[in-house]
């Protein structure tokens, strides 16, 4: 009577080990788009969290654009300060930040808009790849009405 073995040929070792290799690659790329893209969305949360201070920030004190709109205005106590600012240090670099004002009237209950771009820097060539270019430009809106 032959006893089962449970000896793997060493060809089939062989095998598993190509295989292997070739997912890992594939896994390793996959892994490594997944954190490009979890970065850029972190940071495009940051910058609609900095366009929602601004604009709350703008609808209280819409004449304080930025530090030279008068001796109030100083940091912190702008709308440019108060949105370059409001994101958390580290993925998002302040100075890196364009933001804009449009306001039409300064009378109470008109509208005023804060905008904000950034240029996100891809860690990792996947994204890049597919979108053809290694940076991606960022974009968040908030309006309010002027209290």
């Amino acid at each position: 009577m032959n006893k089962p073995t449970n000896r793997i040929n060493k060809a089939e070792a062989g095998q598993s080990m190509v295989e292997f290799a070739l997912m890992f690659i594939v896994l390793t790329i996959t892994l490594m788009g997944v954190f490009d893209i979890g970065r850029a969305y972190y940071a495009l949360i940051a910058l609609q969290d900095a366009v929602g201070e601004g604009a709350a920030f703008a609808a209280m004190n819409p004449t304080c654009v930025t530090a030279s709109s008068g001796a109030q205005c100083a940091d912190p106590n702008n709308i440019i300060w108060r949105t370059k600012n409001a994101s958390p240090a580290g993925m998002v670099s302040s100075d890196s930040i364009q933001v804009q004002v449009m306001v039409s009237d300064l009378a109470s209950g008109s509208p005023i808009t804060v905008t904000s771009t950034y240029s996100h820097s891809l860690v990792t060539f996947v994204i890049g790849s597919i979108v053809g270019s290694n940076v991606l430009p960022l974009q968040a809106q908030a309006s309010t009405v002027i209290q």
